[in-house]
């Protein structure tokens, strides 16, 4: 625009290169915008970032000697998926939207 330095960039929306939007089986939510897709569970998904959704730090399961925390769906409770001890999300029940 005029009067404003640069190409533009700034003003676009971003681009997403997410595998899916993610949403809780219980009650639709959103939970997440940005992920990948598991290589080997094609109904599993990884991502950093999420939305709608609690970690129970007060609850933890310990798998292949990693401490996993339950993450559950901010608004009906159900539990949809574990973050790691890097703050990752493993989302294993939820319902994928591809497109």
């Amino acid at each position: 625009p005029e009067g404003f330095e640069g190409d533009g960039r700034a003003m676009r929306p971003p681009t997403f290169r997410s595998d899916a939007v993610l949403s809780c089986p219980g009650c639709f939510s959103i939970v997440c915008l940005d992920c990948q897709r598991h290589h080997k569970h094609e109904h599993q998904y990884r991502a950093v970032f999420a939305q709608n959704c609690v970690v129970v730090r007060e609850e933890s399961m310990l798998v292949d000697g990693e401490v996993l925390h339950p993450v559950r769906c901010e608004h009906c409770k159900a539990e949809i998926a574990v973050m790691d001890s890097d703050e990752v999300f493993h989302f294993y029940d939820v319902i994928p939207s591809n497109g």
